[in-house]
């Protein structure tokens, strides 16, 4: 492909990769009907955990009685057990991410990163939902067994990368994640990939209550110019539908654009960090089996 667009038949085919990448959490089991790992999903598990507060979505079956009466707090017993974890994969494809400077665009980079965790997450015979966000547009994939959910998923994706959204479409996280609270699973495992340039804080309040009984996981995918302006010279971008100037030989305007590019992605980083999120950095122009196995086993 040229790098601007991806297709099924690509996708279909990172599967051989995705071989090679092993999920958090998972074990070195030999069940085949369940997922490979330990999930801390609450339910009637094999292995006692932990007690701890009552917390919404814990099943009431499990409520032990005899540290309620004596703190006068309703508390529930914690097992670990080994199962199936539903993974969901929320894949921001906004105008943003249509650009790129070196090897491919952000979407498509996106795109197969979305496809080898689904990939992943399919061998690993875990269920897998999720979410891809196209300008105004949502599509939804509840969780599904095998390929059910992510033969669909990876078509529409690809459909999206023939063509970028208007420009003035932007995703809107906040009905998103109010989505993607009221249909996940506690205990899920969820991979938002981005490059978070149009999350709000409202958005963020929100993932950090997903969060709370969830494990998330942002990929942040970036060009090498959004991390680093190119070597001296005068420069003219695009967007697809205005052009700007941009003269590195200044040594003042190679130095603006380098800290502001670092300040506005270190406090956003910072802020998803807070909220209790793992973040992993993708460029265009890695190795994304190698960025994946590198920031997943880290």
């Amino acid at each position: 492909m040229s790098g601007t667009q991806t297709n099924l038949e690509e996708l279909l085919d990172i599967r051989r990769l995705a071989r090679h990448l092993q999920m958090p959490g998972q074990s070195r089991t030999k069940s085949h009907q369940l997922g490979g790992h330990l999930s801390s999903l609450r339910g009637r598990g094999i292995d006692f955990s932990e007690v701890r507060e009552y917390q919404p979505g814990d099943d009431i079956r499990l409520m032990h009685w005899g540290v309620t009466a004596r703190t006068g707090k309703p508390h529930a017993k914690i097992y670990h057990e080994e199962r199936e974890r539903p993974t969901f994969i929320i894949l921001d494809l906004s105008p943003t991410m249509y650009f790129a400077t070196k090897v491919e665009f952000k979407s498509v980079h996106a795109i197969k990163t979305a496809a080898m965790l689904g990939w992943a997450t399919i061998q690993n015979n875990d269920r897998l939902g999720g979410m891809i966000t196209y300008g105004n547009d949502l599509f939804d994939f509840r969780p599904r067994s095998r390929k059910l959910s992510l033969l669909p998923f990876l078509k529409q994706s690809a459909d999206c990368s023939q063509k970028p959204p208007g420009k003035d479409q932007t995703t809107d996280w906040v009905e998103s994640l109010k989505h993607l609270h009221r249909v996940i699973r506690p205990g899920s495992l969820v991979f938002i990939i981005s490059d978070f340039y149009t999350l709000e804080d409202q958005a963020r309040s929100l993932l950090t209550k997903i969060v709370e009984h969830n494990e998330v996981i942002a990929c942040r995918i970036c060009d090498p110019l959004e991390i680093k302006p190119p070597p001296p010279d005068y420069y003219v971008i695009s967007n697809g539908h205005e052009e700007m100037a941009l003269d590195t030989r200044s040594t003042q305007c190679y130095g603006a654009y380098q800290q502001q590019l670092g300040q506005w992605w270190n406090k956003q980083k910072q802020n998803l960090m807070h909220s209790g999120i793992h973040v992993l950095e993708l460029t265009t122009d890695g190795n994304l089996l190698k960025d994946l196995q590198h920031g997943l086993y880290q």
